[in-house]
């Protein structure tokens, strides 16, 4: 079990992970597909999205469990595409 957080700010990236919203382009081949991807996710990996998305998934856990619920149920109903 993880210790409890002092703050909002105290903690490690120790296993946690965060959703990246990526629009995924439309290409003739997978080869250019790939690395469209790869670039476009480095850009992401690389900016402040990560650390906004991990502040978001907090904020939203701490919400009452309806209000909880809703949230993630629509949010889920616009995923498309999951990789890991």
């Amino acid at each position: 079990m993880r210790p409890h957080l002092r703050s909002v700010l105290d903690f490690d990236f120790d296993n946690q992970f965060a959703l990246l919203p990526l629009r995924l382009r439309l290409v003739d081949n997978y080869e250019d597909g790939f690395k469209q991807i790869k670039s476009d996710m480095n850009k992401v990996k690389k900016s402040m999205t990560p650390f906004a998305m991990i502040f978001m998934l907090k904020a939203i856990m701490s919400m009452p469990h309806f209000i909880r619920e809703a949230v993630m149920n629509d949010y889920s109903k616009r995923i498309t595409f999951v990789i890991s």
